[in-house]
């Protein structure tokens, strides 16, 4: 099993949509830090299942919450890095130097 970590502007993203949800939708937000949770959890167990979209960038989205991963996989450390959180109808984030989308395609 691979071990995931959540970079600066990953957590960043988390803790923004999570207060989002707190403001909008409280009932919700619980559930969005357990679907990031299990979400890390598959891809921990499971580093390789998207493909590379952007460089080493992989793409994993959520299935209850419009929310995608942006991650890299390092094989050789056995390591998942979490670049960034974004929704789905986000505009261009930085994606270590590279604008990318949220939008799953």
């Amino acid at each position: 099993m691979a071990t995931v970590i959540v970079d600066p502007p990953a957590e960043r993203d988390v803790l923004l949509s999570l207060e989002w949800y707190l403001d909008i939708a409280p009932d919700r937000a619980g559930g969005l830090t357990t679907a990031f949770e299990k979400a890390c959890e598959w891809l921990a167990n499971f580093p390789q299942l998207s493909a590379r979209r952007v460089g080493e960038a992989r793409l994993y989205a959520l299935s209850v919450y419009p929310y995608n991963i942006w991650y890299r996989y390092d094989e050789a450390a056995d390591q998942v890095h979490v670049l960034r959180f974004v929704h789905h109808r986000s505009g261009p984030v930085e994606l270590r130097g590279m604008q990318v989308n949220g939008v799953s395609k």
